[in-house]
């Protein structure tokens, strides 16, 4: 026999991957975003059920006046014209606000799952410019049909009829007419909207984090956070849409250019400004009562004395 000792093969055991960091996957849940429409869409009824009244003084086609008088609009209301008016206000502006929250949430998926790093106002430019893409796809449509009702009286007939008419008459790809046009004059309002509230909300509970760490946060904070984000991107990007529209129009900028801007400046700032705040407030209430809402059948069948329908069918048809 040699003298060499026959040593055991080392066995190499194949090294564990090491798992990137951030590598949780965001996932498309319908019901999320049911649950995004649902909210979006019953916080904007809050909005018009609160601020309209406010609103309504200014519109001088919902008064009688005799002999069209303005000393006599305020005595005057037309009930009906109202009622119409507050109906319109709400089937036409409130479902746009669930497009909008329900297309943002299902396009910060996909941004979240490519960029695990991204932060907050990455995340509202890059996915609200895509969400804003989503929302306008279905929403012109109901925009347009909308107005070719209006238009040709067609108020009493079926939402849906009126869009087959619309169709058969104008075409299909009518129902998307202007939409580029549509989607620069909202998406740079609405992705500054969404950055600048969650820098101002972020802020508000820091704030509140510092200071008052034993006090929750009072309900009206985040609606006067949402409102200040709203002037904010009144502020900065109105003036970029007259500008826009004049490079497109090709018309040169002058004072009467001017005074249309201070005008639909303070428009903004009154009339559609605080509706984000109504929004902001009313939101996290109706996700709650939606939330509770899902429980209500378990709490039933938890407080219905006697066997459940499944126990007596399982007793009958297999005699358990």
């Amino acid at each position: 026999m040699s003298g060499k000792t026959l040593r055991p093969q080392k066995i190499e055991t194949p090294k564990e991957v090491e798992k990137p960091k951030n590598e949780k996957k965001y996932k498309i849940v319908p019901s999320n975003i049911f649950t995004s429409f649902l909210i979006g869409t019953l916080s904007g009824v809050c909005a018009e059920t609160v601020y309209y009244p406010i609103e309504k003084r200014y519109k001088p086609h919902l008064y009688d006046a005799p002999k069209n008088n303005p000393l006599h609009l305020k005595k005057y209301i037309h009930i009906s014209g109202v009622g119409k008016d507050f109906f319109n206000n709400v089937f036409f502006n409130c479902p746009v606000t669930g497009f909008v929250l329900a297309s943002y949430e299902i396009m910060k998926v996909p941004a979240r799952n490519h960029f695990p790093n991204i932060n907050p106002i990455e995340l509202a430019y890059g996915a609200g410019s895509l969400g804003v893409l989503l929302e306008n796809t279905i929403w012109l449509p109901y925009s347009r049909i909308h107005q070719y009702r209006l238009l040709n009286n067609q108020k009493q007939m079926n939402f849906f009829k009126s869009g087959v008419n619309f169709v058969k008459k104008e075409g299909l790809f009518k129902l998307w007419k202007g939409y580029w046009n549509s989607y620069f004059a909202n998406m740079p309002f609405l992705v500054t909207f969404f950055a600048c509230d969650d820098l101002y909300q972020r802020a508000i509970i820091k704030y509140n984090k510092n200071n008052h760490p034993e006090r929750p946060i009072p309900f009206y904070v985040p609606g006067i956070g949402s409102i200040a984000a709203s002037m904010t991107s009144i502020f900065l990007t109105t003036p970029l849409e007259y500008l826009r529209v004049s490079v497109v129009n090709k018309t040169k900028l002058g004072s009467e250019q001017g005074k249309a801007l201070a005008k639909q400046l303070k428009s903004d700032s009154v009339f559609k400004a605080p509706r984000f705040g109504v929004r902001k407030i009313s939101g996290p209430v109706l996700g709650r009562a939606i939330a509770n809402s899902k429980q209500i059948p378990k709490i039933i069948q938890a407080n219905i004395k006697g066997p459940s329908v499944k126990t007596i069918l399982q007793k009958i048809i297999f005699r358990k």
